[in-house]
């Protein structure tokens, strides 16, 4: 059985930064949800950063990570438009969306996508 372009390789070089791993050459794809609700999806190549410059940029007292994904630059930005694309009849505004069906089967369908061998266990 082949890995997927889409399949994240766990033997390229990683350093423990707290309870994230910082992957190198990698972006991810990330999913949040703040306490108003809304579902937050993006893309960067410093996830810790990122969070932190969302959680003091936004109004809501609480912003929590659903999901991580990490995979090759190219592939992550058309992920991200992909999902961008396909949900806008949940879009609140900008990269924030409605906490709805859409928006949760899609990131099941990332967990699967960029997860395989989790398919295989259940």
């Amino acid at each position: 059985m082949g890995v997927s372009r889409s399949a994240v390789v766990i033997d390229f070089p990683t350093i423990l930064k707290g309870s994230h791993a910082v992957l190198y050459n990698f972006m991810c794809l990330y999913f949040l949800k703040g306490s108003s609700g809304y579902v937050k999806i993006g893309r960067t190549t410093n996830f810790d950063k990122r969070l932190s410059e969302i959680r003091r940029a936004t109004t809501d007292s609480q912003v929590d990570v659903l999901a991580v994904f990490h995979g090759e630059d190219d592939f992550i930005i058309e992920r991200e438009r992909e999902l961008h694309f396909s949900l806008a009849g949940s879009r609140y505004k900008g990269e924030w969306y409605e906490d709805s069906g859409p928006v949760r089967e899609a990131l099941a369908s990332c967990d699967r996508e960029f997860n395989p061998e989790l398919l295989v266990s259940r």
